[in-house]
This record gives C-alpha cells, sequence and structure tokens, in this order.
C-alpha cells in the first residue's frame, strides 16, 4: 500500500461521500489531515449508500451538505478555511440523466469546477487534483491511451463537460496566475467496499 506524507493542513475533498472520494478521506485521515468534505447526497445514486460511506469518518471530519453550483457556500467555505489543498471528486454522473437534464449537468461539472477554481486562485491553494473519467477519450481508436492525446470525440455530453471541466483547470493554472499545483486524472475501474 502506498504511504503518503499530508502536512497538517486543511484538505477539501468535493463529492466526498461517493465511493472512491470516501476511500480518499479515509486514507488522508489516516495519515492526520483535517478534512472538509463537501457533497450534496443527491439521489443519482442511493443517498443511503453515501451516508453509509461517510458513517465511519463523520465525526472525524467537518461535513458539508451542499452544492458546488452554490458560488456563495464555495465562498464562505473558502473564507472560513485556509484549504491547502482541494481534492474535486464532485460530478454528476449518469449518461442518459446528462442527455435529458442537461442544463443541471453543465451547471455542476462546468460552473461548479470554476466555482471551486476561482476559489481557489483567489485563497492560494497550494494544490488542486481534479478526478476526471477515462470516458474522457471518447472514441479514440489509439489505445492504450495517452495523456497527450487529443479529446476530440467524446461522444457524450457528460463526458465532453468533464473534458471542459479539465480544460479549464488547465487554463486557469496557466492564465490566471492560479499559483497552486493542478493535477487532472483520469479513473477507469474501480471496485471495493461501497461501490455503488
Amino acid at each position: 500500500m502506498m504511504t503518503m506524507t499530508i502536512p497538517r493542513e486543511k484538505i477539501l475533498v468535493t463529492g466526498g461521500a461517493g465511493f472512491i472520494a470516501s476511500h480518499l478521506c479515509e486514507a488522508l485521515l489516516a495519515e492526520g489531515a483535517e478534512l472538509v468534505v463537501l457533497d450534496d447526497f443527491n439521489d443519482f445514486y442511493n443517498p443511503a449508500i453515501k451516508e453509509g460511506n461517510v458513517a465511519g469518518f463523520r465525526d472525524k471530519v467537518t461535513l458539508v451538505r451542499g452544492d458546488l453550483r452554490d458560488a456563495g457556500l464555495i465562498d464562505s467555505l473558502f473564507a472560513e478555511n485556509q484549504f491547502s489543498q482541494v481534492f474535486h471528486f464532485a460530478a454528476r454522473a449518469g449518461v442518459r440523466p446528462s442527455i435529458a437534464n442537461s442544463r443541471l449537468y453543465v451547471s455542476t461539472n462546468i460552473d461548479g469546477t470554476v466555482n471551486l477554481l476561482e476559489a481557489c486562485r483567489r485563497t492560494g491553494v497550494k494544490s488542486f487534483i481534479f478526478a476526471s473519467s477515462s470516458s474522457v477519450y471518447g472514441v479514440n481508436k489509439k489505445v492504450p491511451f495517452a495523456e497527450t492525446d487529443l479529446i476530440q470525440r467524446t461522444i457524450l455530453l457528460m463526458l465532453r463537460q468533464r473534458s471542459q471541466a479539465n480544460s479549464f483547470a488547465r487554463t486557469i493554472h496557466i492564465f490566471m496566475e492560479f499559483a497552486a499545483s493542478a493535477c487532472a486524472f483520469s479513473l477507469f475501474m474501480a471496485h471495493g467496499k461501497g461501490r455503488i
């Protein structure tokens, strides 16, 4: 198992009640990190499963039930906490709903991400780690995929949004004097306890 050395600084984890992010929270807590976990507990996946994902660490973190799209909430979280790092796992999931309710998906996956990036820029967050999806590579004929592959043939709106959010993070990092290091990574298959 990989060992992480985490300084005793506040860390924000968005989507922290989800499968992967809840495991990240457990690992960060084991290293002594102080966490603020933001999740809206929406019902795309059964909220009871998400409640179960946070049950083991609920009393060890500041758990905020809220939405990335709420710029006021994001601003107040960043004003009240001096985050050193942000792990951004929150997103609307689901292919069919992203087509049926595209405005909700765009506002969450893009506008919500921009709310976070802007708050990071304003407050001097040191690092922004962004979880994307391997599906952003779309119908790329080249296998295996590479980070340098152009993402031009993403066929689903939800996945195009994740790709655009990746681009926003890169643009803010380069052009808006975002002092933090920024990293976007694409997840492939995830299995284990708490899997939705």
